[in-house]
């Protein structure tokens, strides 16, 4: 997605090699790109500051938030699925900006969202897992592990990274104007 994002990416294509997962890379690339072209931009003309930059700085936050000795024992699954659960994240965003509904329309739209970019019922289910979990309602919710390409995918650890660091994503662009409010 950009010079600042590569950490994951690079550990995602260093693990499907070691895995022996080539497409799993080709892939991410290929939906990294289209979300990148189409869908991000789409996001920022709808809701300015749940775009492009976003999706670029909570990559950015994973990568400065993870030690290097737990992200090199994620498995390329896993990475896959954090990384595309980074760039789906908002896509219910463009047709609800209602906090307590878009998560709601991200799981709608993420299944015809998947068809278009040939992802399996499997890696569909897990990326809206994950995106669920941004919903502390659906996060507080015990869920179970998954599998992927054989190995475990630890939905809630990686729902975990994404809520810290879409929540360290913070600007004046971003935050309700609320917040800024006095409540006295």
């Amino acid at each position: 997605m950009g010079e600042s994002n590569t950490r994951m990416v690079s550990l995602l294509a260093e693990k499907s090699r070691q895995e022996n997962l080539p497409n799993l890379i080709t892939k991410y690339n290929q939906i990294a790109q289209q979300c990148l072209n189409e869908i991000l931009p789409h996001i920022d003309s709808v809701m300015p500051g749940y775009g492009v930059h976003h999706c670029q700085e909570i990559e950015r936050n994973i990568s400065e938030l993870l030690p290097n000795e737990i992200a090199n024992e994620m498995c390329a699954g896993e990475i896959f699925i954090l990384l595309c659960s980074i760039q789906f994240h908002g896509v219910g965003r463009v047709i609800e900006q209602d906090d307590a509904k878009y998560l709601r329309k991200t799981n709608e739209e993420l299944k015809e969202l998947c068809k278009k970019f040939s992802l399996d019922k499997y890696e569909t289910s897990l990326i809206g897992q994950v995106c669920s979990d941004l919903d502390l309602a659906e996060f507080n919710k015990p869920k179970e592990n998954g599998q992927l390409h054989h190995n475990q995918i630890r939905v809630k650890f990686l729902a975990a990274l994404l809520r810290l660091a879409n929540a360290l994503d913070i600007d004046y662009k971003r935050i309700q104007e609320s917040c800024y409010k006095s409540k006295n």
